[in-house]
């Protein structure tokens, strides 16, 4: 039986989102899998207990303190060894690529993007210009002393629509700028595509094969899908998404290039405004929300199924063998 770290909380703006992903994903892991939930708040670990009722976050954490490192995880006297970490970390330090260091650091497999794709991608001005670099088609961004009205101001390495807004003159402008920036020193302007369609599409990759999930349209009110629509049942979500077949076609193939081109791993959900005829790659997820279940159920892929290939294809790759001294035995012979 393997070992399995579900690794969730974290400090983010998104830590409430990421204990409701470990809740939702862990109760539906398979018997075949140990399964440790490890809770990080303040720089701390915790394996809790009680760990699927809500109420265990918003108090005193009961539970005990534990410790990760490349040995395993230690609970006590006791050392677990770690076959794979289940990642269930938005935003922050748990997806912007510095989780994923750390675990590189330690040789323990895990089930996402590595950190360089992380880091890009968490960033949405760096993720806009390598996508643009590959050949996909993005929004058009601003410098922020020249914005080109309407603009949808969002905060660069922040998700789930927190701080994000739109403005339509100089006064609505300088008011999103400043909520943007109380998130993120960072901030991304682009052009606000008035009457875009939403869609979402995720992705995960089973052995030699490209899982594709089937897409959603989420019906929102306002100008922007906010964090209380995406979170708080405050809309609709048509799954699956009504629309012609050549769109539905062009988004996952979209979808499958944009994993490829990027080296992407694990769950990844590509979100996407389409515009008079245009499609546009909006947001690229690293660890979605709840790891798309929904999306891949809909098209015959159920999370039992989804988890389990998450953790095969991540407690399957191979480790880099490194090979100490031959470089120093070349170099004192050549001193020599």
């Amino acid at each position: 039986m393997k070992n399995v770290v579900l690794l969730y909380g974290g400090r983010s703006y998104e830590h409430d989102v990421s204990v409701i992903t470990a809740i939702e994903v862990g109760q539906w892991c398979p018997q075949q899998y140990r399964l440790y939930p490890v809770y990080m708040r303040d720089g701390e670990w915790w394996l809790v207990k009680d760990w699927q009722r809500f109420g265990s976050y918003t108090s005193t954490i009961k539970g005990r303190k534990v410790r990760l490192d490349d040995e395993g995880l230690h609970v006590g006297i006791k050392t677990v060894k770690v076959d794979c970490v289940l990642l269930s970390t938005h935003g922050g330090e748990g997806e912007d690529g510095r989780l994923q260091s750390l675990l590189e650091w330690w040789g323990l497999p895990y089930t996402s993007c590595d950190p360089l794709t992380s880091g890009i991608l968490m960033d949405k001005v760096f993720a806009k210009s390598v996508l643009k670099e590959r050949g996909f088609v993005v929004a058009p961004a601003y410098p922020e002393s020249a914005p080109v009205y309407p603009v949808i101001v969002k905060p660069a390495r922040l998700g789930s629509s927190i701080g994000v807004g739109v403005a339509r003159n100089e006064e609505e402008y300088r008011q999103a700028l400043a909520n943007a920036e109380d998130y993120d020193r960072s901030v991304l302007v682009e052009q606000f595509l008035e009457g875009a369609v939403e869609y979402n599409c995720a992705i995960l990759r089973d052995g030699d094969q490209l899982l594709v999930s089937e897409i959603e349209c989420p019906r929102h009110t306002g100008d922007t899908y906010t964090f209380g629509q995406k979170y708080q049942k405050e809309c609709e979500h048509a799954l699956p998404a009504p629309m012609e077949d050549g769109l539905r076609e062009e988004i996952k193939r979209t979808t499958s290039s944009l994993y490829t081109a990027l080296r992407c791993k694990g769950v990844v959900r590509v979100d996407y405004l389409y515009h008079q005829g245009t499609l546009y790659v909006n947001e690229v997820n690293t660890i979605p929300g709840a790891l798309s279940y929904r999306l891949f159920g809909a098209a015959g892929v159920s999370i039992g199924k989804l988890l389990t290939i998450l953790i095969e294809n991540a407690s399957c790759q191979p480790r880099p063998k490194v090979k100490y001294g031959e470089l120093l035995d070349d170099l004192i012979g050549a001193w020599k």
